[in-house]
């Protein structure tokens, strides 16, 4: 059996002796700079960060940037791409761009696979899963539907009840198919069309806040009409103040947050009248129309891929917020002409005239 190596004595005491000598060294070093601190005082550079400021109409809607930098520079150029970021997701989600991936999508037929973007097959992919654990309370697969309403608001007439049905058959989350495998999804009906417009400006909020994380500016806060999505808290605050309107529409409350995405929806502004009906923007799967209780949802979640869409599906629904467990960290606001249902761990809210908001 080979015998372990081991060094020699001489060599074993010069070792002993070095180390001895670094452990005296450093000892003495310390005490010498503790009696004269002023020559070892390392000089600690302090950042100041400033406010900017930015916005851009997008997604039929004005988006806006709050951000804390070091310099004006840095702030524009991150900003710009947070901007250009968007303006991709809107290439990809909007139904009003004759050459958006969505629409064209919409155009092939039943069967047919559709090689999808990263952005686009995200989307459609939460969509449909979301569409199946609210019981189609918020549905994707409505654009047939949401087309017919948009005609339907201008006309200022109802659609008839034949024109109706036919829309409503070509709707349906389990009659999409996404192969997340191979980025390709397909519908299995013709006609069938995607609308993203309850989901799109809450993943753009989301990736708008990424780009500005990446380019190392983590105090950031996005806005994009009802959607909101928090980024770290501004410096030497708790978090963001974030203004919270009432059935009324006025803006009376804010609450703090940080880190996370807030959304509102609802039909306080956008309705219409029709044969002395009120009718909401938001489509009713169960009828085709648009919503007809009049409801504001407020929904506080991890990020805007899941509060947007969750703040459509609190009006199409609110039951389905009863049931969902705190540990979720969804939380809701859903207000009537008479009711409030708030759950448990929703945000404190603090009356306006105590604190500015940054967004309403």
């Amino acid at each position: 059996m080979p015998t372990p190596i081991r060094p020699k004595k001489k060599k074993a005491k010069i070792f002993l002796f070095l180390l001895l000598l670094i452990i005296a060294g450093g000892a003495a070093f310390q005490y010498y700079r503790s009696k004269n601190p002023e020559k070892f005082i390392e000089e600690e550079r302090v950042v100041v960060l400033e406010r900017f400021q930015a916005e851009r109409p997008l997604m039929g809607t004005l988006f806006s940037i709050t951000v804390y930098a070091e310099t004006a520079e840095k702030a524009e150029s991150a900003m710009t791409e947070a901007f250009t970021r968007a303006a991709t997701i809107n290439q990809v989600a909007s139904d009003y761009l004759p050459d958006s991936e969505l629409t064209r999508f919409n155009g092939t037929a039943a069967g047919e696979w559709f090689a999808a973007s990263d952005d686009f097959l995200t989307m459609v992919a939460y969509g449909l899963e979301l569409a199946d654990l609210t019981n189609g309370a918020y549905d994707p697969t409505l654009g047939t539907l949401t087309h017919l309403w948009r005609r339907t608001k201008e006309a200022g007439q109802l659609p008839s009840t034949p024109t109706l049905d036919e829309a409503r058959a070509m709707a349906g989350w389990e009659k999409v198919e996404a192969d997340l495998k191979e980025n390709r999804i397909r519908k299995t009906v013709d006609g069938l069309r995607l609308d993203l417009g309850g989901l799109a400006k809450g993943y753009a909020v989301d990736a708008m806040l990424e780009v500005l994380r990446a380019r190392g500016l983590p105090h950031a806060l996005v806005v994009a009409g009802g959607d909101v999505r928090c980024g770290l808290a501004p410096p030497n605050k708790e978090g963001w103040t974030v203004g919270l309107k009432d059935y009324n529409n006025e803006l009376n409350e804010v609450m703090t947050l940080e880190d996370c995405a807030v959304s509102t929806s609802g039909d306080v502004q956008q309705f219409v009248e029709i044969d002395g009906r009120r009718y909401s923007h938001i489509v009713d799967p169960s009828t085709g129309l648009g919503v007809t209780d009049s409801l504001m949802a407020t929904v506080v979640a991890k990020n805007g891929l899941m509060s947007d869409p969750l703040a459509t599906a609190a009006c199409i629904d609110p039951r389905f917020f009863t049931e969902l467990s705190a540990a979720t960290d969804i939380h809701s606001r859903i207000l009537s002409k008479d009711q409030q249902q708030i759950s448990p761990k929703f945000p404190s809210l603090v009356p306006l005239n105590t604190q500015k908001p940054e967004s309403e």
